[in-house]
């Protein structure tokens, strides 16, 4: 899968490294995808009136993933597979209520609204055991990369 970053403010190049490198783990974990996801980096006004406009709920959260494909389907490299939003604002907030850092939180966020892009949710209690592993899986391996 590919990567396309989208921001007004660009991230440092580590962060963006470690971006890639969280979509290839996740392609490795699950499987590759062929296709681009866009990851916008917002604030928190365009991913409240996304959230209420798509999830009727009038409140800002800190991702939203938007899957434009069957994840079961195979695609071209053109093809657009999703996008994934983080209002960063919204992560510098909530980083510290758990222990992580600004980057941490980011690449926690990113992962999650990969795993939604490939068809995962947390609606059951099943399920949010399953993401939740994926998670710890695929972040551990981002760790163990840094570390190598």
């Amino acid at each position: 899968m590919k990567l396309n970053l989208i921001s007004t403010h660009p991230p440092a190049p580590v962060i963006k490294s470690a971006l890639y490198l969280i979509t290839k783990l996740t392609d490795q974990e699950l499987g590759e995808l062929k296709g681009l996801v866009n990851l916008i980096f917002c604030d928190e006004q365009l991913i409240r009136e996304l959230n209420k406009k798509y999830r009727q709920k009038d409140k800002v959260t800190d991702v939203l993933s938007f899957a434009y494909h069957d994840s079961s389907a195979s695609s071209n490299n053109s093809d657009l597979l999703g996008e994934i939003y983080i209002d960063l604002d919204q992560v510098k907030r909530q980083a510290p209520e758990y222990n992580n850092s600004f980057d941490q939180e980011l690449f926690k966020l990113f992962i999650h609204g990969m795993l939604h892009l490939r068809g995962y949710d947390h609606e059951t209690d099943s399920s949010f055991r399953v993401m939740k592993l994926l998670e710890d899986k695929i972040t551990k391996m981002l760790a163990e990369s840094n570390n190598s």
